[in-house]
């Protein structure tokens, strides 16, 4: 099986190196206890009359429909509160954080009042009123002085205590500009087909094929020796599940996303088209494809080759890579999340804009060479079988081998002088065998003169559906 050519990526350098961590799209418990008050992305909304002013996310339609019918540009902004307001008796609320004097350790909180900063691209900060609901953790702005196609990162600032909330990305603007919202995304699902010899039986094998929004094809009744569903019993077909089956293994950029299309045909695609729009970067190529197998070509009625044909699976994102002069982590590579989506790069903050959530690298793994022998002692190589994996799986099962054959956990540091292995499918332990076969983390553009990214990555994907 081949490398597929897609892979020839272009990294892109940026010097950039954001420190903060925020705000984010997606909270987990880690993320929540780092503020008092965190503000909620997916629930905030820019809304007049009753119809949304953003499309930070799908749901601002209805959530604009039940506010109230304001003829002002108003941000209504949704908050979780951290236990120090909570379970605090002199608090409790959001509106008491704002309003309430206190006794705060050796301070005294004298005066206290709530504002929202809002900060755009070049650095610039408006502060605007915020209108506190007594009975409600949540909170709405007059964001009328706001520039529209402008995105700013907001943060509720407490004034006499200086304590602030997480931040969020806003943008004022027609929803005709942007109608669909953030790109669509989709789950990969991963599927095996065995292939079996019917004269020799010990020559039996697997490979690993992907789909997305589209289905695989199945295999005709008349092939023999392969089966890509998982009941034998029963002859194949668009109703029968996939054979070893793991749905939504990671996620994708949508290829029937319209805006991965030249609808204008002027040689770009259009989110690329909205992208230079909206900052001042001449040239954007980010978004690519991701070709590969859907089935094994004896399931591709006009395939008339051994190879099975390259679909668009969905879009990925080029990974990123440090600057040399980075403080810590020199040409290293990594994917955006919301600490660039927050920072004043440009380009992040309209990545923050379409994507809506943080991202993580995708990788490949190719499985190590095996062989079979035949009934007559032949020794015979099995086939290659690449599988993708995401960052958050490939990094709590992978490991390297010392000179001692020991598995070692790998690091940031040493990664990119390391060859690394993880065992597949999951297990109980991760760096034994437990009868499964190894896969090597492969470079992913072996086909150009670029660099692989030191840990091999071959792009960033969401990081959620």
């Amino acid at each position: 099986m081949k490398l597929l050519s897609f892979l020839t990526i272009v990294l892109a350098i940026t010097s950039c190196s954001p420190t903060s961590n925020r705000g984010s799209s997606r909270y987990d418990s880690s993320f929540l206890s780092q503020y008092d008050v965190t503000l909620l992305s997916e629930s905030s909304c820019i809304c007049k009359q009753g119809s949304p002013l953003t499309n930070i996310n799908a749901s601002c339609f209805s959530i604009c429909e039940s506010k109230p019918n304001t003829a002002q540009e108003t941000l209504f902004i949704d908050t979780f509160l951290g236990s120090n307001i909570t379970l605090n008796s002199s608090l409790g609320s959001l509106y008491n954080w704002c309003r309430n004097e206190r006794q705060e350790g050796n301070q005294f909180i004298s005066n206290p009042n709530c504002v929202l900063l809002a900060e755009n691209s070049n650095g610039q900060v408006t502060q605007l009123e915020v209108d506190l609901d007594q009975s409600s953790p949540n909170f709405s702005v007059n964001v009328q002085d706001l520039s529209f196609g402008e995105t700013y990162v907001v943060t509720l600032l407490e004034t006499s205590s200086g304590k602030s909330s997480s931040s969020i990305q806003v943008r004022k603007e027609s929803v005709n500009s942007n109608p669909l919202g953030n790109l669509y995304r989709v789950g990969a699902n991963q599927y095996n087909c065995l292939f079996s010899n019917s004269v020799d039986q010990n020559l039996q094998f697997k490979l690993t094929y992907y789909f997305g929004v589209t289905p695989p094809l199945a295999v005709p009744a008349a092939v023999q020796g392969v089966q890509c569903h998982s009941n034998p019993f029963v002859l194949d077909s668009p109703a029968q599940p996939r054979l070893d089956l793991i749905s939504n293994m990671f996620a994708l950029w949508s290829p029937n996303d319209p805006r991965f299309y030249d609808n204008d045909n002027d040689g770009v695609i259009d989110v690329h088209d909205r992208i230079i729009d909206n900052t001042n970067i001449s040239d954007v190529e980010v978004y690519i494809p991701l070709e590969w197998y859907r089935e094994p070509p004896q399931a591709q009625p006009e395939n008339s080759g051994d190879e099975p044909d390259e679909n668009i699976l969905g879009y990925i994102l080029i990974p990123f890579v440090h600057s040399e002069n980075h403080p810590t982590l020199p040409l290293h590579s990594y994917c955006p999340g919301t600490a660039e989506y927050n920072s004043s790069n440009q380009l992040f903050r309209e990545l923050g804009f379409m994507n809506g959530v943080e991202t993580e690298g995708l990788y490949i793994g190719r499985r190590s060479a095996q062989q079979f022998v035949d009934s007559a002692g032949e020794t015979i190589d099995m086939p290659l079988n690449n599988i993708l994996i995401n960052e958050t799986q490939l990094k709590s099962i992978w490991f390297y081998f010392d000179v001692n054959g020991n598995p070692q956990i790998p690091n940031e540091n040493n990664l990119r002088n390391l060859t690394t292995y993880f065992y597949w499918p999951i297990g109980a332990d991760p760096y034994q065998p437990l009868g499964r076969d190894l896969y090597q983390v492969v470079n992913g553009n072996l086909n150009s003169g670029a660099a692989p990214t030191h840990d091999k990555k071959i792009g960033c994907i969401p990081k959620s559906l």
